[in-house]
């Protein structure tokens, strides 16, 4: 609990200061937003969505939960039916996963790109304790907790100063003794990089399409690093390798990253091996047939219990709405005593709703353009189970 409040703090934080000493953000979000909504319109998926967002909004997602939870526990706690999603989602290969002491390894840089707050939330959830030393440079905290020496954190750019919404927060490290240059990119801490997350439709990207907004980060993020990796690169010699990281919004961005990256042979880090280790990405790309065979191999993104985010796409979300609308349907004819016996879970979903859900869930909707089965572009996707991995 003290963890969760670390990290609440850190983001509630995170945000004010943003929203403090960057007020040309605000135009950023205003563009932004104005794209989704005139998408949303011109594509009729507003239409689709907008008459369910009516009073009875919250009692439906309860029920829709109530009846989710219950198919769930009558499928040996849905297993099967998940990993059925996670194919539609991902593709399927017999490549070896990393060695779990490098996952470690980078999920700790990922989450050090979130900063001290982050860092100290880690702290209290491994070790039960804090550690309370005065850090005076983001760079000893990191370091640390990454276990390099603070000069070999070579660029944080963490600050909400430095570059409003332009792109994303990160950082760059030299591990010498694993010859390693590794940028672990932010994922979503303050209100802007909400917005980039929910600017969610597609727009063409290398071969295919991409998350409009994450693909847009990953190009200026590169455009913004890209020389000193290479400098680094250059710096270790032909042994070190580019490590790219990142959770969430920065597991996407890092994905499109790696994929861009290797479009060209990788000629953009002198020919250098380059591997992403993901963390909670959503899915990003479509079609993966079309994405770089290479930066598909070199991705490994990893799945925590049942985080919705490697799921959550605009043609998920429509998905989710058409079963949402079942519920509706039977909700709106309903008298207000009987429903609120259905939401409190005094009575239960009778039979015919539960099997109508279940038959909308299953439901392939027309494709809308903008909107198509994006993907997670890794090769290996590890689902870190409470029971094992799937």
């Amino acid at each position: 609990a003290a963890a969760n409040a670390i990290s609440a703090v850190g983001f509630v934080s995170c945000s004010a200061r943003s929203l403090y000493t960057n007020r040309k953000q605000f135009g950023q979000w205003k563009r932004s937003l104005k794209e989704l909504d005139v998408y949303l319109r011109d594509s009729g998926i507003h239409q689709e969505i907008s008459g369910l967002i009516n009073r009875r909004l919250l009692g439906n997602l309860i029920i829709l939960s109530r009846i989710q939870l219950k198919a769930l526990g009558s499928r040996n706690g849905g297993d099967d039916r998940d990993l059925v999603r996670l194919r539609r989602l991902h593709m399927q290969t017999n490549l070896p996963a990393p060695p779990p002491e490098e996952a470690v390894r980078y999920m700790k840089y990922a989450l050090s790109a979130y900063g001290e707050s982050m860092i100290r939330a880690a702290e209290m959830h491994t070790h039960g304790k804090i550690d309370t030393r005065y850090s005076p440079l983001p760079r000893t905290k990191i370091a640390k907790h990454v276990g390099l020496p603070s000069k070999d954190v070579v660029v944080t750019d963490l600050d909400e100063d430095s570059g409003g919404s332009n792109h994303l927060r990160h950082f760059v490290a030299i591990d010498h003794a694993r010859k390693k240059v590794v940028l672990s990119i932010r994922g979503t801490f303050n209100l802007s990089e909400c917005v980039v997350d929910v600017v969610g439709f597609s727009r063409p990207f290398l071969r295919g399409e991409a998350h409009s907004e994450m693909s847009l980060m990953a190009e200026r993020l590169w455009e913004k690093v890209g020389d000193t990796v290479r400098g680094l690169l250059k710096e270790g010699g032909r042994d070190y390798e580019h490590i790219l990281t990142g959770h969430s919004l920065g597991a996407g961005t890092s994905l499109l990253l790696n994929m861009l990256i290797h479009s060209d042979r990788r000629r953009q880090v002198h020919g250098a091996k380059v591997r992403c280790f993901a963390y909670a990405s959503p899915p990003v790309f479509a079609p993966l047939y079309s994405a770089p065979h290479d930066a598909i191999k070199a991705a490994t993104n990893y799945i925590h219990e049942r985080d919705a985010v490697p799921f959550l796409s605009v043609d998920s979300i429509r998905h989710f709405f058409n079963c949402l609308a079942v519920i509706d349907n039977e909700t709106r004819k309903m008298g207000f005593l009987q429903l609120q016996r259905l939401i409190t879970g005094f009575t239960e979903p009778d039979e015919s709703l539960r099997a109508d859900v279940l038959k909308a869930s299953l439901k392939r909707l027309p494709s809308k353009p903008g909107a198509p089965i994006l993907a997670i572009p890794a090769a290996t996707n590890i689902w870190i189970r409470e029971k094992g991995c799937a």
